[in-house]
């Protein structure tokens, strides 16, 4: 198979490396890809094997993210419950210091947030980078032996996709509730927090001026 990757797609790719040293053409889609899209026979076995490495490495890689997101909103979450539940308990007992221990609370409950919100929108990124970068080896190389992510994305989308189970094209397709990105959500539960923080830390400010003007009222 080596054989046919002819002597011209060999001279192609040196003109392609050249030209993406230019400034002005540094970081374009390389035209040599249409040719490997165009021609897949003239992808060397050696590529084939490297692409399947690669494939195999992006994978984990972004499974690894996945499990490191899920780790970290389910740690910040449990956090974040504890502090409210405290913050609950010295409400309801009235204690002495209860205004100062509440400002301290909510001061750690919005700086948890914040370090939530940067930590889990890293490991978003790098887990689209790693099965973006897993898609592109599919698409580029494995065409149609693989169609895993590229068809996976067109699900995403919320477009239908088939499937041949037991000889039979099975259809599957999101509904609209499920086309919601699980990253809005995320940062949907992590900006309800802060808002409660932020509406507890304006109601311990306002409350002595309630009770000052109760009492001249």
């Amino acid at each position: 198979m080596g054989n046919l990757y002819p002597l011209k797609y060999k001279i192609q790719d040196w003109f392609e490396r050249i030209r993406q040293r230019i400034p002005i053409f540094r970081g374009k889609p390389p035209e040599l890809t249409r040719q490997y899209l165009e021609n897949p026979e003239y992808i060397t076995p050696e590529q084939l094997e490297n692409a399947r490495a690669g494939y195999v490495v992006a994978i984990n890689c972004a499974g690894f993210y996945v499990n490191a997101i899920w780790s970290i909103f389910n740690t910040m979450l449990g956090t974040n419950t504890a502090i409210f539940l405290t913050m609950g308990y010295v409400l309801i007992t009235h204690q002495e210091y209860s205004i100062d221990v509440l400002a301290f609370l909510i001061s750690i409950g919005i700086a948890l947030c914040f370090i939530w919100f940067i930590l889990v929108g890293q490991d978003i990124k790098f887990n689209e980078y790693y099965m973006n970068s897993a898609r592109e080896l599919e698409e580029r190389y494995l065409f149609e032996r693989v169609q895993t992510l590229s068809r996976g994305g067109e699900f995403a989308a919320g477009e239908k996709v088939y499937m041949t189970i037991d000889k039979k094209f099975t259809p599957f397709q999101l509904n609209r509730i499920q086309k919601i990105p699980a990253a809005f959500l995320a940062y949907s539960i992590i900006a309800i927090f802060s808002i409660i923080y932020l509406a507890i830390f304006i109601f311990i400010i306002l409350r002595p001026i309630q009770v000052f003007l109760v009492r001249w009222g």
